[in-house]
């Protein structure tokens, strides 16, 4: 007798689960966690001031007072950056049913806003300045652009020690500033957590787990978060640190981010279509005290 099987059937439903697994990353430790202030034109500008340097002026007594000329704030700028991402669905595409997605017009929204998200932080890390044209974008400086003043660039090849660590601290405190986060890409991160692996690896007997993470580092400058970045360079030769006193990092925002469905949007097919977008730019309190450092191997 002859046996069905599954191999010739050609009466069986596809086994298809709906639930969609994204396994990108949408993680935006600069987006989510500096301040926010308004921009009221395509070029945002603030003030920026300091003290003379510290001195010993003692005064003759009974001398007459002679004036010296003082210092007046100087202005910093940034341009804006107007970022979208679009999305276009059918209105078959709508209609038919789909493992996982219910309405891809939908779907393919929250999508853009995750996209979206993952460019502005990316551009406020990155991006290069340029005031744009009527046929060329306008970008704002990212943070990396702005540190001038403290950027270390090491000799090629170089790994990140400790004594290097503490130093780009050290010359961000110098100028004023009171560093309290580092971002780095992940050899970086694994450079830290070596730098006391002896006193950082804890563990717990009950529940048998072993750490091995630095995620906070007291050091003679204060304490200072380490967070992941995926944005901040990671390459060998060309890993980078990024020193920072958050309180002085705001994005400014020109247009919030808005979503245009397709009551708002000419529709030009046989279906929906809409878009978001946003116009952000960076303002950097005075980057004199912030640090970078430039260069480091990715060897660990």
């Amino acid at each position: 007798m002859s046996t069905n099987l599954t191999y010739i059937d050609g009466n069986l439903l596809e086994d298809v689960t709906r639930v969609v697994v994204n396994i990108s990353p949408i993680d935006t430790p600069v987006l989510s966690s500096i301040g926010k202030t308004r921009a009221y034109n395509t070029l945002h500008q603030w003030p920026i001031d300091s003290l003379a340097s510290r001195a010993n002026s003692p005064i003759v007594e009974g001398t007459t007072v002679t004036y010296t000329a003082v210092a007046a704030p100087t202005r910093v700028t940034n341009y804006t950056q107007l970022m979208s991402k679009t999305y276009a669905v059918s209105s078959a595409e709508r209609s038919v049913k789909g493992a996982g997605v219910d309405d891809m017009f939908i779907y393919q929204k929250g999508r853009a806003l995750k996209e979206l998200a993952n460019n502005m932080e990316y551009a406020l890390l990155t991006a290069t300045s340029s005031a744009g044209t009527a046929t060329e974008a306008r970008q704002m400086k990212g943070l990396l652009s702005f540190i001038a003043t403290n950027a270390s660039v090491v000799v090629s090849g170089t790994k990140l020690t400790e004594s290097l660590f503490v130093g780009l601290l050290q010359i961000a405190w110098a100028q004023g500033g009171n560093p309290d986060t580092v971002w780095v890409g992940s050899y970086m991160k694994r450079a830290i957590t070596a730098f006391t692996t002896g006193g950082t690896r804890f563990v717990d007997a009950s529940s048998k787990k072993l750490t091995a993470n630095v995620s906070v580092y007291e050091s003679p400058f204060g304490i200072v978060e380490v967070e992941l970045s995926r944005d901040v360079p990671n390459t060998d030769l060309a890993a980078v640190v990024v020193c920072v006193e958050r309180s002085r990092l705001k994005m400014a925002i020109l247009d919030p981010v808005t979503v245009k469905d397709p009551s708002e949007v000419a529709q030009t097919i046989y279906g929906s279509n809409g878009y978001v977008f946003t116009e952000i730019s960076l303002e950097v309190g005075n980057e004199a005290g912030l640090s970078k450092g430039t260069g480091y191997t990715t060897s660990i």
